[in-house]
């Protein structure tokens, strides 16, 4: 451990714990050149219908763009963030969708930074009233 940590108690758990059946994962994408973040803000309502395809060890798992992408807002003149829909057995990098947003010109995420900020259970969301799914969901 770093100097000064230490441990102070062991406790043998018996339970494991279950993922959650969904969440939704805010990430910050930051150093953007800024016509990459107009494109993206201007276009990606348009990408919602396409399918998302992944490729794992074992088989290709697809979605529906507008099934895991929840909302896009801007942050800055360089930076925004994303909310993505991640369950069990759907899980897609953010890098992934921006290169589907910027098609030829994703030579501007070179540089940029993607930070996961925020992370909720979906349920409990949705028991709230604040899943804020995009309004683009129907």
């Amino acid at each position: 451990l770093p100097e000064g940590l230490q441990v102070l108690e062991v406790e043998h758990v018996s339970q494991t714990l279950r993922a959650p059946e969904g969440q939704r994962v805010t990430y910050l994408v930051s150093d953007l050149i800024p016509w990459g973040i107009h494109s993206i803000l201007q276009s990606w309502t348009k990408h919602l219908q396409e399918p998302l395809v992944k490729k794992t060890k074992r088989r290709e798992i697809t979605a529906r763009l507008g099934d895991i992408l929840l909302d896009v807002r801007p942050v800055s003149d360089t930076s925004l963030e994303i909310d993505l829909y991640e369950g069990k057995q759907l899980c897609f990098r953010p890098i992934m969708i921006l290169e589907r947003f910027l098609g030829e010109s994703k030579e501007c995420l070179s540089g940029c930074r993607i930070c996961k900020i925020g992370l909720a259970r979906f349920v409990e969301l949705e028991e709230n009233g604040n899943a804020c799914r995009a309004h683009h969901q129907r």
